[in-house]
């Protein structure tokens, strides 16, 4: 499977998987400018936007490896334009890791990943 198929098929796994949690679908792969946020959802008065990071292995520092200050810079200017659009809302930046281990998936959540942004203005 190439990169995209491996990237696709885990963001769809992380949208199964959020959505089993109580999460509600708002966007995929939402462009917000020049960067693509890859999940938007709400959870209860929260809007939770979701980088997915999927690896068929650990190798080279995993799925969470692979997300870069750069990525992170954008993804919280992302957070900025969604203050326009959610005034007074609980804004949040998650990571879900989807890895392959012993022929298996492992998914992580990790919540507020970045901190959190607080409640917009």
């Amino acid at each position: 499977m190439d990169r995209r198929a491996i990237g696709a098929a885990g963001e769809r796994l992380a949208e199964w998987f959020l959505r089993r949690r109580g999460y509600r679908t708002l966007e995929r792969n939402a462009r917000v400018g020049r960067f693509e946020v890859d999940l938007v959802m709400e959870k209860g008065e929260a809007i939770v936007l979701v980088e997915v990071k999927a690896r068929g292995a650990a190798s080279w520092g995993g799925a969470i490896g692979a997300l870069g200050g750069a990525q992170r810079a954008r993804l919280a200017q992302a957070a900025g334009a969604y203050a326009e659009r959610f005034p007074g809302r609980e804004l949040r930046c998650d990571v879900i890791t989807v890895e392959e281990s012993d022929e298996r998936l492992v998914i992580e959540h990790l919540r507020d990943a970045f901190g959190s942004v607080g409640v917009l203005r």
